[in-house]
C-alpha cells in the first residue's frame, strides 16, 4: 500500500458501467479513486463519490503520463464495446489503449494491474468441443470477419499476458448490465416496448448476463488478493436470468411472448451475415450469428475458479440486478422526456 492515509485506485472507463460500479465500491471501502475521464464526460456520479480526476483520452498518450503515480492498483475498464465502427477504431481503443495504460502502470511502479476483458475472447461457444467453457478453453478459434470487439479483446489480453513488470489479473465478464448501462439495457428496453416479444426458442434458457455490482466485487477481490496475481477469471454466473424474464421485466403489461424456431433463426442470420454489404473493416451487424446463439441457448460459461480461489459470491441475484438496471434506465428516459 502507498504511504498515504488511503490506498489509491486509478480507473479508466470510470464513467462507464463496470468502472463506475468499481469506483463506488472502492470508495465505500476506504480507497481513494483517481478516475481517468474525457473532458466532456458526465462526472456527476463520480463527483458524488468525491473521486479525483485526470482529464485525458486513451488516444492521446501524453494525457496518461503520470496518471498512475503513487497508485496501489490500476483498473483498466475503458473499452469500445458495441460502437458502429470498423476494425481500426476497435484496435486503437481496445488494443493500443490497453498497451498505453499498462505502460503507465509499469512506468509509475504500480504493483497491481487489472484488465477487464470479456468472455467474447472464446469466440463462438458452439465451435468448442465441449461446454460449459472455463478459463482453460481455447481463445484462438476462428472469428467472424467483422467480430471486431472479440478480436480486439483477444489482442488486448495478449498485451497484458506478455508483461512481466507488474502483477496482472484478467477478468472475463459475460454481458454486463446495471445502473448507468447505456448499451445493453436501452437496447433490450427498446425491443421489449411492444405487445409482441419474440424469443429465440422457448425463452426458458438462462442467459450469460451479470450485474455490474457483482463484477465490481470481482474487481475488488482481483486487486486485493495475492492469489489473483497472474490469473484469469470468468465472471458469468450470478443467478438465473432467462430470456423470458429479461423481456417480461422490460415489457409493458399485457405483452405476449412469441417463441421463434431457434435453428431456423440461426440459419437465417448466418445467411444474412454471408451476403451483408461491406468488408471485414465494416461495422459489425446488430444481429449476428453469435448474438442469436447466445440468446437462444443456456449460459455456456462457468466461473468456479473465482468462487474457489477468491471466494467471490454475488451480492445481488441477476434478476434483481436487471430490475435495478431497468429502473435506472426508465428514470433517465423520463428525465429527458
Amino acid at each position: 500500500m502507498s504511504g498515504g492515509a488511503e490506498p489509491t485506485l486509478f480507473v479508466t472507463g470510470a464513467t462507464g458501467l463496470v468502472g463506475s460500479h468499481a469506483a463506488a465500491l472502492f470508495r465505500e471501502r476506504g480507497w481513494n479513486v483517481r478516475a481517468f475521464v474525457r473532458p466532456d464526460a458526465d462526472l456527476r456520479f463520480l463527483e458524488e463519490l468525491d473521486c479525483e480526476f485526470v482529464l485525458g483520452d486513451l488516444l492521446q498518450p501524453e494525457t496518461l503520463r503520470g496518471a498512475g503515480r503513487d497508485c496501489d492498483a490500476i483498473l483498466h475498464a475503458a473499452a469500445l464495446v458495441a460502437a458502429p465502427a470498423g476494425w481500426e477504431a476497435y484496435r486503437r481503443v481496445n488494443v493500443e489503449g490497453t498497451s498505453l495504460v499498462l505502460a503507465e502502470c509499469v512506468r509509475s511502479g504500480c504493483p497491481r494491474f487489472l484488465h477487464v476483458s470479456s468472455v467474447a475472447v472464446y469466440g463462438p461457444p458452439g465451435a468448442h468441443p465441449a461446454l460449459p467453457l472455463d478459463e482453460e478453453a481455447a481463445v484462438d478459434l476462428p472469428l467472424e470477419p467483422r467480430a471486431h470487439y472479440e478480436r480486439s479483446k483477444r489482442m488486448a489480453e495478449s498485451v497484458v499476458r506478455r508483461t512481466s513488470e507488474t502483477g496482472w489479473t484478467i477478468l472475463r465478464p459475460a454481458v454486463v448490465m446495471g445502473e448507468r448501462d447505456r448499451n445493453f439495457t436501452p437496447r433490450i428496453a427498446a425491443l421489449a416496448d411492444h405487445r409482441l416479444l419474440p424469443t429465440v426458442g422457448r425463452g426458458d434458457n438462462s442467459l450469460p448476463i451479470v450485474y455490474a455490482g457483482n463484477v465490481a466485487e470481482a474487481c475488488w477481490l482481483a486487486l486485493t488478493r495475492p492469489e489473483a496475481l497472474g490469473r484469469v477469471y470468468n465472471i458469468t454466473e450470478d443467478g438465473e436470468l432467462t430470456q423470458r424474464q429479461l423481456l417480461s421485466e422490460a415489457a409493458p403489461e399485457g405483452a405476449v411472448i412469441l417463441p421463434l424456431p431457434r435453428r431456423a433463426l440461426e440459419a437465417c442470420v448466418a445467411g444474412l451475415e454471408r451476403v451483408a454489404p461491406g468488408g471485414p473493416d465494416a461495422p459489425a451487424p446488430l444481429l449476428s450469428p453469435r448474438r442469436v446463439w447466445f440468446a437462444g441457448r443456456p449460459n455456456p460459461f462457468q466461473c468456479a475458479r473465482i468462487r474457489d480461489e477468491l471466494g467471490w459470491r454475488p451480492a445481488l441475484p441477476a434478476l434483481e440486478g436487471w430490475r435495478r438496471a431497468l429502473a435506472w434506465h426508465r428514470r433517465v428516459a423520463a428525465s429527458r422526456a
